[in-house]
Protein backbone atom coordinates (compact mmCIF):
# COMPACT_ATOMS: atom_id res chain seq x y z
CA UNK A 1 0.00 0.00 0.00
CA UNK A 2 1.18 3.49 -0.76
CA UNK A 3 2.76 5.02 2.36
CA UNK A 4 0.92 8.30 1.74
CA UNK A 5 -2.50 6.84 0.93
CA UNK A 6 -4.05 7.34 4.38
CA UNK A 7 -2.85 10.93 4.64
CA UNK A 8 -4.12 11.70 1.14
CA UNK A 9 -7.49 10.05 1.83
CA UNK A 10 -7.83 12.15 4.99
CA UNK A 11 -6.74 15.32 3.15
CA UNK A 12 -9.50 14.82 0.58
CA UNK A 13 -12.02 14.81 3.45
CA UNK A 14 -10.64 17.79 5.40
CA UNK A 15 -9.38 20.18 2.76
CA UNK A 16 -12.45 22.39 3.24
CA UNK A 17 -12.10 22.58 7.04
CA UNK A 18 -10.20 25.84 7.44
CA UNK A 19 -10.18 28.31 10.32
CA UNK A 20 -10.25 31.97 9.49
CA UNK A 21 -9.39 35.10 11.37
CA UNK A 22 -9.27 38.82 10.83
CA UNK A 23 -6.35 38.39 8.47
CA UNK A 24 -7.80 35.51 6.43
CA UNK A 25 -7.31 31.77 6.58
CA UNK A 26 -5.01 30.77 9.42
CA UNK A 27 -4.96 26.97 9.26
CA UNK A 28 -6.93 23.77 9.47
CA UNK A 29 -9.55 23.15 12.11
CA UNK A 30 -7.76 20.31 13.91
CA UNK A 31 -10.89 19.21 15.72
CA UNK A 32 -12.40 18.50 12.30
CA UNK A 33 -9.24 16.61 11.32
CA UNK A 34 -9.63 14.25 14.29
CA UNK A 35 -13.37 13.81 13.72
CA UNK A 36 -12.94 13.00 10.03
CA UNK A 37 -10.02 10.66 10.69
CA UNK A 38 -12.15 8.68 13.14
CA UNK A 39 -15.12 8.71 10.75
CA UNK A 40 -13.16 7.21 7.85
CA UNK A 41 -10.98 4.93 9.98
CA UNK A 42 -7.61 6.63 9.49
CA UNK A 43 -5.10 6.16 12.29
CA UNK A 44 -3.78 9.60 13.18
CA UNK A 45 -0.22 8.58 13.92
CA UNK A 46 2.51 11.17 14.36
CA UNK A 47 3.67 10.40 10.82
CA UNK A 48 0.20 10.88 9.31
CA UNK A 49 -0.29 14.17 11.18
CA UNK A 50 3.07 15.42 9.90
CA UNK A 51 1.94 14.67 6.36
CA UNK A 52 -1.34 16.53 6.93
CA UNK A 53 0.56 19.51 8.36
CA UNK A 54 2.84 19.52 5.32
CA UNK A 55 -0.20 19.57 3.01
CA UNK A 56 -1.72 22.33 5.15
CA UNK A 57 1.46 24.43 4.98
CA UNK A 58 1.66 24.00 1.21
CA UNK A 59 -2.00 24.97 0.75
CA UNK A 60 -1.60 28.03 3.00
CA UNK A 61 1.48 29.10 1.05
CA UNK A 62 -0.40 28.78 -2.24
CA UNK A 63 -3.44 30.68 -0.89
CA UNK A 64 -1.24 33.56 0.29
CA UNK A 65 0.89 33.92 -2.85
CA UNK A 66 -0.89 36.98 -4.22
Amino acid sequence: MNQNAEAWELWLEIQTQWRGGGMGIIGLDYHAVYVEAARIGVDLSVCTMRKIKCLEWTALKMMNED
